[in-house]
């Protein structure tokens, strides 16, 4: 009996350590358990944050693009409303001006209409730019990141939609204004292609005025197909000088009254026709160089030296009384001719002399086939062969 006791208090006593040691174990198994798991967990946030912190970096980067192509919108419509006000201002320039001495008014109506047109445009309202949405990221909690993502995408729209509107102003205002330009730029070829008109209708207008119209119709030629400020006052100075060429014209032929005006034009348009471009002038008196009464006629020619090829010519009214009836009034007009064409053919010959002067009229005259009375020989003698053939190559 007492040895059967001894035996069990043995067991007893080795079993309670292996008790111990098995609940350490399943504690340190839990722990690491709750260890995993929670590096689990954390693996996973870190994961969440760092899509949520790159989708936030996107719409951020998105934003950017549509506020920086905002920002170059409302330059471009500065620009192209600054252009259009220009091209609308010198519009109204060239629409204010009297064309009336050159061209007929409604050759404006083009660009009137074009100019109304651009005028009318409305010009876009560009607000500024209010800045990126706030956003509190500093804790990096995803719901935050990707609420300020979506506020960023929110505005990105709306200012792409306030730069469509801008971009689409501007294209209509370029578009707009280019119509203004070459409205323009028709108007001044229109104004510049009057001044063979204006010269054919102003015939008897002096030679100074006439001159000066050349030069402002020069000028303007050069100013065709550049519509700017300068073409405009191009313009109006060439519009002056139309005015003063038409007003030199009719004073002119004002002076030529007296019954012979049909016959004094044909006699003037006869000599234009036969001077090769040199400027004419003509004055008309009952007599010149001591002739013109009876069955006399009478010419002077004054050449200006150094000078475009030009000449003032006067005759006698006997030469327009007789113009259709003698061919000897057309003789001498003939020889005064001869006069003028040596401003142009100085290259050739310069008289020094009256004698010499006359010598040239006389057989620039013979050149010209008017071998008879009135041609001059007459009274100054037969001029030399090598003159004449000298004077024919005049022309």
């Amino acid at each position: 009996m007492d040895t059967d006791d001894r035996g069990s208090s043995a067991d007893a006593g080795e079993t309670a350590p292996h008790v111990r040691r098995g609940r350490m174990l399943r504690r340190v198994a839990a722990g690491a358990a709750i260890v995993v798991a929670g590096a689990g967990v954390l693996a996973g946030v870190g994961w969440w944050t760092a899509d949520a912190r790159e989708r936030y970096a996107e719409a951020s980067a998105d934003y950017e693009d549509a506020r920086t192509a905002y920002e170059d919108a409302v330059d471009q419509v500065a620009a192209a409303g600054r252009e259009a006000d220009d091209a609308v201002e010198l519009a109204a320039r060239y629409t204010a001006l009297d064309l009336a001495p050159a061209v007929d008014a409604a050759v404006a109506d083009p660009l009137e209409r074009a100019a109304d047109e651009l005028d009318g445009l409305d010009e876009p309202e560009a607000p500024d730019e209010q800045g990126a949405p706030a956003a509190s990221v500093d804790s990096g909690w995803p719901p935050a990141l990707d609420e300020a993502g979506a506020a960023l995408g929110t505005a990105a729209r709306e200012l792409d939609d306030r730069t469509d509107a801008l971009e689409a102003y501007t294209g209509d205002a370029a578009a707009a204004t280019d119509r203004v330009e070459a409205a323009g730029d028709e108007l001044v070829a229109a104004i510049a292609g009057s001044r063979a008109s204006l010269e054919a209708a102003n015939p008897s207008a002096r030679n100074a005025d006439l001159l000066a119209f050349r030069a402002a119709a020069d000028a303007m030629e050069s100013r065709v197909g550049r519509w700017d400020e300068r073409s405009a006052t191009e313009v109006e100075s060439y519009l002056a000088a139309a005015s003063v060429l038409a007003a030199s014209n009719a004073a002119e032929q004002q002076q030529r009254t007296g019954g012979l005006e049909g016959q004094r034009q044909d006699v003037e348009a006869f000599a234009r026709s036969i001077a090769a471009g040199v400027l004419l002038e003509f004055e008309w008196a009952p007599l010149v160089n001591g002739y013109g009464g009876g069955d006399s006629y009478g010419g002077w020619a004054t050449v200006p030296g150094d000078t475009a090829p030009q000449a003032m010519i006067s005759l006698s009214d006997s030469i327009a009384r007789d113009w259709a009836s003698s061919a000897i009034p057309r003789a001498v007009v003939v020889h005064e001719i001869g006069h003028a064409m040596s401003s142009k053919c100085r290259a050739l010959f310069v008289p020094s002399t009256r004698e010499e002067s006359e010598a040239w009229a006389t057989a620039w005259a013979i050149s010209m086939g008017y071998d008879g009375p009135g041609n001059g020989e007459s009274l100054y003698g037969r001029p030399s062969t090598a003159l004449i053939e000298l004077a024919a190559a005049c022309r």
